[in-house]
């Protein structure tokens, strides 16, 4: 399965595509906003239910960024190549970011308004997809990160 099989096929430039497709711009509403902190890392969710009990649901892995803008600072999370929007949510003054145990993740609670309408309070985890050593400094990146725009917004005050 080695790129020296003389059996595969070679792309040829004389072969047009059916379609012709346009390059869209995509915008993310991100673009007023700066990037305080990026990281990529897997987000869960700690949820309750009656049936299952109380556990961690994996909600995907992507981008995340600690924005700041006119409003205030937020976090937002996006899954790579598609955007789908994971998490959206607002920095609020009290808000607490705590290092995970063996230092590769953060956990921190937040209204995730990309959950819809009927969003609530809820505790996520965002751990590092970085490299063990790496992981550890990603985490703390973000924890002074974030505890950095929340001091930011009780000064404000």
């Amino acid at each position: 399965e080695g790129d020296d099989d003389p059996e595969r096929e070679v792309a040829n430039d004389s072969i047009k595509p059916v379609v012709e497709l346009e390059l869209v711009e995509t915008k993310t509403g991100e673009e007023d906003e700066t990037c305080a902190f990026r990281t990529e890392g897997a987000l869960f969710e700690y949820v309750t239910d009656a049936e299952k009990g109380a556990r961690w649901v994996d909600r995907g892995r992507g981008d995340l960024h600690l924005n700041e803008g006119e409003n205030g600072s937020r976090i937002v999370m996006r899954a790579k190549g598609n955007y789908r929007l994971m998490l959206n949510a607002a920095l609020f003054k009290g808000q607490k970011f705590q290092l995970m145990e063996g230092g590769k993740g953060v956990s921190f609670s937040c209204k995730n308004v990309a959950a819809g309408a009927d969003a609530k309070m809820s505790t996520f985890a965002l751990k590092m997809r970085a490299a063990a050593s790496n992981a550890q400094s990603q985490a703390e990146g973000f924890h002074n990160a974030a505890t950095k725009a929340i001091a930011k917004l009780s000064e404000e005050a």
